[in-house]
């Protein structure tokens, strides 16, 4: 089972950044390993993964604490969160978390071995990408 962490500061400020968060559909462009992202119903989606697999997934913004959580409805773990705070000068303070467990024997072995890269690193370096095409 991989659990994942990583923090980032991004030179947008908070609301902007939520307003990018919104769109879950777009979430794939940051998000390593997730093709498409299609909403199903409120706060319903499903991620169509680079395996082939698709998870259905519930998504939900909670606004007072600036934080995007997400969890498969079923099947193997697929969970995570998005926490946002402000930064000085108009900078957002991001925190990326999840959990997932990979799919089949050869999977989880590889999933054991590598984990000498933090995806989650990769994709808040993608979501920073993400949020200042929109914000420039």
């Amino acid at each position: 089972m991989s659990e994942q962490e990583a923090t980032v500061v991004v030179a947008v400020d908070l609301p902007q950044v939520e307003a990018r968060l919104r769109e879950v559909t777009c979430w794939s462009r940051f998000l390593v390993g997730v093709v498409e992202v299609v909403k199903t119903s409120h706060e319903r989606y499903t991620f169509r993964l680079d395996d082939g697999r698709e998870v259905p997934v519930a998504v939900r913004m909670h606004p007072r604490e600036h934080c995007f959580s997400w969890h498969a409805l079923s099947g193997p773990p697929f969970e995570g969160s998005l926490r946002l705070l402000p930064a000085r000068n108009g900078r957002t303070r991001l925190t990326l978390r999840f959990t997932e467990r990979p799919v089949g024997f050869v999977a989880n072995l590889t999933d054991m071995v590598t984990h000498s890269r933090s995806r989650a690193a990769v994709d808040l370096q993608r979501l920073d990408i993400y949020v200042h095409t929109r914000a420039s």
